[in-house]
């Protein structure tokens, strides 16, 4: 397989300004310089950095010697975390909160004797049969939300991101431009922008009416879930 030094160098960078470091701390580490950091970053470096060097920094980076090189299938930073990218479709940051919990990576949070215990807790929040309710409740909910946020977005394709800003300032200012004879005439596109704001909002209105609702359907489903995987009756 034909490696590219400038490949190699794009990664180091991404993974080191990633961890905010300048290439003198970087170098540090590794026990360089910051100009021998900056031509490994630029490619300029011929050939690539040496195989103690490439074994360091997977060290410090917490990743197999495949994904600096770029090679297919390390993209996540080692085999292991790309293929369960791949086939769980979560994010790595998400896997790694998991694998926090769980005691496969080490947690400053948890103590390793929690380990089974949080293992326990997860396969039954996993496979409770309220579980799929929860998230079925939970896209509910998130669909409002987006709703609500994205109420304004077919003005802005339509019409772009200054005129619906400078139409949404005469809006919300203190001049009644509907009703005052001495405001200033707003122009037909202006005009056309402000009823569509008007629909907008009370768009608005109407969807925020159903976020209370969605958020009170997902406290009652998990506290089925919590009943479900507790079925705890006192005496």
């Amino acid at each position: 397989m034909k490696y590219s030094s400038e490949q190699i160098g794009e990664i180091i960078k991404k993974e080191r300004r990633k961890r905010g470091w300048s290439q003198a701390k970087l170098g540090e580490k590794i026990g360089l310089s910051d100009k021998q950091i900056s031509k490994y970053e630029k490619g300029l470096s011929k050939p690539t950095p040496s195989v103690e060097t490439l074994f360091k920094l997977c060290e410090i980076f917490d990743c197999e010697l495949g994904y600096l090189l770029g090679e297919k299938g390390y993209s996540c930073g080692t085999k292991i975390n790309t293929d369960i990218v791949a086939t769980t479709g979560l994010s790595l940051e998400a896997i790694h909160s998991i694998q926090e919990l769980t005691g496969v990576i080490e947690s400053v949070f948890f103590r390793s004797y929690e380990t089974n215990k949080i293992r326990f807790i997860i396969n039954n929040f996993f496979t409770s049969n309220s579980f799929f309710e929860l998230f079925e409740c939970l896209l509910h909910l998130d669909t409002c939300i987006k709703n609500y946020e994205n109420v304004f977005f077919p003005i802005i394709d339509s019409f772009g991101e200054e005129k619906f800003t400078e139409v949404l300032n005469l809006y919300t200012s203190s001049i009644d431009y509907e009703h005052n004879p001495d405001a200033s005439q707003l122009t037909d596109e202006q005009i056309q922008i402000w009823n569509m704001i008007n629909l907008a909002i009370d768009k608005r209105y109407d969807i925020a009416h159903t976020i209370k609702p969605a958020k009170y359907e997902v406290y009652e489903t998990f506290r089925e879930l919590i009943a479900e995987m507790y079925p705890f009756q006192l005496l």
